[in-house]
């Protein structure tokens, strides 16, 4: 049998060592390297959110293992690169191994908790009646603070059944769009009364494809809703990214052309990109167009197949910073920023690991970018102390990158 080693999400854990848990047969294809998983821990089989770190083939057939509950992602959140990172960080910075993992996710990959209580043979009937109200089972979350004292106390007691029940905060924005299925409009018999009907069935035949939103703006929903009953249209959902916007109202812009000692510059950085990480120190006053050398750098890196980061100082994420940026590579772009919500951030995050973003601009937390095939890390203004992280787990931005690169 398969087993995966686990790095477990538990408090004061104080341990970096991983669990070993079975692999169940219908989850053989699903566990990866990398895959966030829930698993159930300690006696009353909790279940915690997981890592899988690696695997091994269980030698004593004799040893009964818990098997891993659930995988929480389609594919794996974490990559062999960022793995290799994290090993190599634990090294060197004080803090335990499960916190640099999850400090190279976005937050909305937090899974929450609630409990379950379960009436069971011992518990008291007014409490079935008073707190369960005739329901076989609640959620500790839907409770008052006197019923879960209540409850939790019972629990110990064994005159309640408690369950963990775990789940993801992760929400993903999509759009709803709407395809015109011809032979059913054509046929759909329409009421001469129903004069919004006729109105939008003449719109459905000139705009056979596009936005429901844009229908309801213009229809109201029982008329939208006739079409959908009656099939002459069919709908269908797709993904959004919350900052697409933000790139619509940027303009593409061309390559500056460099001076001799800027162009001397891309060169010789260019030149080692895929064969050497020692580091270049680039100085230059402001104004001296260290940024259109960065983009040009980036340019080449591109053009090898390869992605690039670019870290700034949290002050320095202007608007003019990151136009600049957008303005040459367009959607290719990602920006990473404290500005951004939780959910442009896992929208951002969910766009460079699918690949649609090769070009990673952020603060000193973007250096965690899920990106492969780096070619290039900048950090701009790196004598800044904002690159330095002040909460756990404790790094520098450039030291980090310095591991990262070789």
């Amino acid at each position: 049998m398969k087993v995966a080693q686990v790095i477990v999400d538990a408090a004061l854990m104080q341990t970096d060592k991983p669990f070993s848990y079975a692999i169940s047969k219908d989850l053989e294809e699903d566990v990866l390297l990398g895959s966030r998983v829930h698993v159930p821990f300690g006696a009353g089989n909790r279940l915690l959110q997981g890592f899988v770190v690696g695997f091994k083939e269980q030698i004593d057939s004799s040893q009964s293992l818990k098997k891993i509950a659930e995988v929480l992602d389609p594919d794996p959140v974490l990559n062999e690169e960022q793995l290799a990172l994290a090993n190599a960080m634990r090294k060197t910075v004080f803090s335990y191994k499960i916190s640099i993992l999850k400090s190279m996710l976005p937050s909305l990959l937090n899974s929450q908790y609630d409990k379950l209580f379960s009436v069971t043979d011992e518990t008291p009937q007014d409490v079935v009646d008073s707190v369960f109200s005739g329901q076989a089972s609640v959620r500790y979350s839907e409770l008052t603070d006197t019923q879960k004292q209540l409850l939790t106390r019972l629990a110990r007691q064994k005159k309640v059944a408690l369950d963990y029940l775990a789940k993801d905060k992760k929400t993903v924005k999509t759009q709803k769009y709407y395809q015109v299925n011809s032979s059913i409009l054509a046929s759909l018999e329409i009421s001469q009364r129903a004069k919004k009907r006729h109105a939008l069935k003449e719109y459905l035949e000139m705009s056979p494809k596009g936005k429901l939103s844009d229908l309801r703006e213009k229809y109201s929903r029982d008329v939208v809703g006739f079409f959908i009953e009656a099939q002459a249209i069919t709908l269908s959902e797709r993904l959004v990214n919350r900052a697409d916007s933000y790139f619509e109202t940027v303009e593409k812009t061309d390559f500056l052309t460099l001076n001799d000692e800027q162009q001397t510059i891309v060169e010789m950085v260019s030149a080692a990109i895929g064969k050497d990480s020692t580091p270049f120190l680039l100085e230059g006053v402001t104004g001296s167009g260290k940024t259109e050398v960065y983009l040009h750098i980036i340019d080449k890196v591109l053009k090898q197949g390869k992605t690039a980061i670019v870290l700034v100082p949290e002050i320095s994420l202007t608007p003019q910073m990151t136009h600049r940026f957008i303005s040459r590579f367009g959607k290719q772009v990602a920006i990473m920023h404290s500005g951004l919500s939780d959910g442009e951030k896992y929208d951002e995050w969910r766009k460079i690991k699918s690949g649609k973003a090769r070009v990673v601009v952020g603060a000193r937390s973007a250096i965690f970018s899920p990106l492969d095939n780096i070619g290039a890390i900048i950090i701009d203004e790196e004598h800044e102390g904002a690159y330095k992280s002040e909460t756990t787990p404790r790094y520098h931005a450039r030291e980090v990158a310095e591991k990262l690169a070789s």
